[in-house]
């Protein structure tokens, strides 16, 4: 529920059902105008100790750091927010409510007065008909008119899910995404994670592509110890740069953890969640809390290596090479090569048969082609023989545009039905292929399109524009664009 304040002050909310609700107001930054260098100045002669001496509001408003005194470095913010400065104006210009949010219990007739500070009006002049009229109460100057007041029913508050995968490891290595379901909307999202450290490190956390913009914070030196043998504790803290705005949906990323093994078995090692409530939680932008019951946790595990050992690629022309080694397999039915432009949707680029179970070393390949230039993202879906299946890392290649046009010479040469024609095209053109006979004269035409970018094949049956076989003998293979001509004779024997 939202209601807006009047011009007055007073807000209300109508048909909402009895129960018990947490009350958020919040007001947007549009009182510029309101801030003015009298302001500044006034902070600044307060420091001076000259007169006239500020009351007890006009202080709380000359505090823009927060911190609980007037100091130069308020008055810099202040002189810095005039000046239209992005950076070091501490607070200046946000509003202030008192309390910051309440949870009413009762009938939604139920009263809530709220108070409001606008940092950096030390004149407190905001609402007066003439802004260089400093009023003695600063509640009948603040303009009260246009506060949302946001009401969430806390019992009936959302439950969410919180999850990680099963991951392979490839080359020691893995991104785990943790990934969160819910209907509420999660301004802040909290979870502590437990692992053996002696055979699992966690490198590095990114912010997951649903938290895009996101603060992270990272901790490693928590107070409490892991109730996992040799287990480490990693407390992630990701929340929204706007208390008032979230995230809700299903399987939102909103970490990415990247882990290596750090020991030398072939083993399965847990990634569990710490359930404390204190450690755990999520905040929703009505600022109630879900955690304890409130969440569904499913932990992840990821399988260390030895198995697979190397995951390799290698782009040449408009084809990508994938390599990679297996020390062991164990009940594997075999892998989907999946490819990705953009690292985040993956599809199935073909299967490569595994061989069961096996103790002996394997390497396994697979040729990706007829690519045009990008930047792709390749990973393998190993799946065992009774239909689970495990990821690996991310592995990125380049297919890059060729740098000149080429026609190569056609294959086989001479040829008696047909031949292949391969030819690389720089940039977006026309492109024109036809065959020449030696009285000069077009008898085909095998290419006349626009083309973007990349690698081509064409073929010529080695009939004419009638479909008529054409004699034995030799023949000018033509490519034109507007700036190019380029040829390759072609033998044809009958």
């Amino acid at each position: 529920y939202v209601s807006n304040s009047d011009e007055n002050g007073l807000y209300q909310f109508v048909n909402v059902a009895a129960g018990s609700y947490s009350l958020l107001p919040h007001k947007e930054n549009d009182i510029r105008g309101a801030i003015s260098g009298a302001d500044a100045i006034s902070a600044k002669r307060h420091l001076a100790f000259l007169p006239p001496e500020l009351s007890t509001c006009q202080l709380g408003s000359a505090d823009v750091t927060m911190d609980g005194s007037v100091t130069g470095a308020d008055v810099v913010a202040m002189f810095r927010y005039l000046a239209y400065f992005e950076t070091n104006t501490a607070h200046t210009g946000e509003w202030i409510f008192n309390p910051e949010n309440v949870t009413v219990e009762g009938p939604p007739d139920t009263v809530r007065d709220f108070s409001v500070t606008l940092l950096g009006d030390v004149t407190q002049n905001w609402g007066v008909e003439s802004n260089r009229t400093a009023p003695e109460n600063m509640a009948d100057a603040i303009s009260t008119q246009g506060v949302n007041f946001y009401a969430s029913n806390v019992s009936t508050q959302n439950g969410a899910v919180i999850e990680m995968p099963d991951t392979l490891t490839v080359g020691g290595g893995a991104a785990i995404p943790v990934t969160l379901s819910t209907d509420s909307v999660i301004t802040l999202v909290q979870f502590t994670i437990e692992y053996d450290s002696t055979k699992l490190e966690v490198d590095s956390v990114l912010v997951g592509s649903a938290a895009d913009g996101y603060s992270l914070i990272k901790n490693e030196n928590l107070p409490f110890t892991s109730l996992l043998p040799d287990g480490k504790n990693l407390l992630l803290q990701i929340s929204a740069p706007d208390p008032t705005e979230g995230i809700s949906g299903e399987d939102l990323e909103v970490a990415v953890l990247h882990v290596r093994s750090v020991g030398s078995e072939s083993e399965v090692v847990s990634i569990v969640f710490d359930q404390n409530p204190e450690r755990t939680f999520l905040t929703t932008i009505h600022l109630t809390d879900l955690y304890g019951e409130d969440i569904t946790f499913n932990d992840g595990s990821i399988l260390l290596p030895v198995e697979l050992l190397c995951f390799e690629a290698l782009a040449e022309k408009n084809k990508v090479s994938l390599t990679w080694a297996v020390a062991t397999e164990t009940n594997n039915f075999g892998f989907d090569v999946e490819r990705s432009n953009d690292g985040s949707s993956f599809k199935k680029a073909g299967f490569v048969k595994g061989r069961g179970t096996a103790s002996s070393p394997k390497t396994y390949t697979f040729l990706d082609g007829s690519l045009p230039p990008g930047c792709y993202q390749y990973r393998l879906r190993q799946v065992d023989c009774d239909g689970k299946s495990t990821y690996s890392s991310n592995l990125s290649v380049l297919v890059e545009a060729p740098k000149q046009f080429r026609l190569f010479q056609n294959y086989p040469n001479p040829f008696n039905s047909i031949t292949r024609l391969e030819y690389q095209v720089p940039q977006s053109s026309h492109v024109k292929i036809s065959v020449i006979n030696i009285l000069g004269q077009t008898i085909a035409k095998l290419i006349d399109v626009n083309q973007d970018a990349g690698y081509y094949v064409t073929t010529w049956d080695g009939r004419d524009e009638n479909g008529v076989d054409v004699a034995s003998g030799t023949y000018l293979i033509l490519l034109q664009t507007e700036k190019t001509r380029l040829a390759q004779k072609a033998a044809v024997i009958r």
